[in-house]
């Protein structure tokens, strides 16, 4: 079954350890107050419970087994921090978080990451599994979109993801007072698709959020952004929010004094077309939507979307 990598998060270099078993019954981890040493998992294969090699060192001093109510109970995110030596980390200080959330447990398909010089968990990422044949959504037909936004500042190279409607994941990577990078998960003939990374390569602190495609979908995109126009800084904070959730705000928990506010809402998620925005090497610089024309098939769409920008 082809699978899209997600992460891994972590340090870099180090050797690869894989672990595609999508069935999760219980999780062995060994770790100290300042890293993680290994990881093991117990899945349920073939009708039969099968335990996964260790991965990492054989050394610890804290082990916990946890054994899921299989199953009932599943995962639905996987958070932590690493830091400047690489290695995940488990008290936080000073380190760099991430945060996976999956929306729908049907589609997490196993772990994989690295183990550095040291043998210890190095990083850690996951496996999503193609959409399941149960879900079932019908092709857009291709048609001209109508473009509003971006908002934010005007510099930077352009970034477009139009007539990419439907959204099954994001990726954010942010400061506490930037949006470095977005980056989409799309469902598009049949699989899932991963989009370019949209503006820095680095991730000071990063996010995964999955959602539970096909019934979760967004509803709103908000967040501020200072100045305007060339003289902005870029985007400083985002929030996401679905039929089922929020999710954020990523960057600036507070707006500032001087930030200006947006929000995308969408009150049919049908007429929702894509993103666009413009990057530069630091940052995601501003964001926008793309919005289908009205079909004639809908009826009463009057007010169904609402674009704010406020001070």
């Amino acid at each position: 079954m082809d699978m899209i990598k997600i992460g891994a998060i972590g340090g870099r270099g180090g050797s690869i350890w894989e672990e595609k078993a999508d069935e999760l019954v219980g999780i062995i981890v060994s770790y100290d107050e300042g890293v993680v040493y290994s990881l093991q998992f117990l899945n349920y294969v073939n009708g039969e419970l099968h335990m996964s090699v260790k991965y990492g060192t054989d050394y610890y001093e804290m082990n916990d087994a946890i054994m899921l109510d299989y199953p009932s109970e599943f995962i639905t995110s996987i958070s932590g921090s690493y830091g400047p030596f690489g290695t995940t980390s488990t008290d936080g200080k000073e380190n760099i978080h991430f945060n996976f959330v999956i929306g729908n447990h049907q589609f997490f398909g196993g772990f994989h990451g690295t183990e550095n010089s040291k043998g210890f968990i190095g990083s850690i990422g996951f496996y999503v599994k193609d959409v399941p044949s149960s879900v079932i959504k019908i092709k857009d037909s291709q048609v001209k979109m109508i473009k509003v936004g971006p908002v934010g500042s005007n510099v930077g190279s352009i970034w477009e993801e139009n007539g990419r409607s439907e959204v099954a994941g994001i990726f954010v990577s942010f400061t506490e007072n930037t949006i470095q990078s977005l980056q989409f998960l799309f469902y598009e003939n049949g699989n899932y698709v991963q989009s370019n990374k949209h503006g820095s390569d680095h991730s000071e602190n990063f996010c995964a959020l999955l959602f539970d495609y096909p019934s979760e979908f967004l509803t709103s995109i908000s967040g501020s952004y200072i100045g305007d126009g060339y003289l902005s800084t870029g985007l400083d904070a985002i929030k996401f929010n679905t039929n089922k959730g929020c999710y954020g705000p990523f960057g600036r928990t507070e707006p500032t004094s001087s930030s200006k506010r947006f929000n995308f809402e969408l009150r049919n998620h049908r007429l929702f077309g894509g993103f666009h925005g413009t990057m530069s090497r630091h940052a995601v610089e501003s964001i926008g939507i793309y919005v289908k024309p009205v079909i004639s098939s809908m009826n009463n769409l009057k007010g169904s979307l609402r674009v704010k920008a406020e001070k």
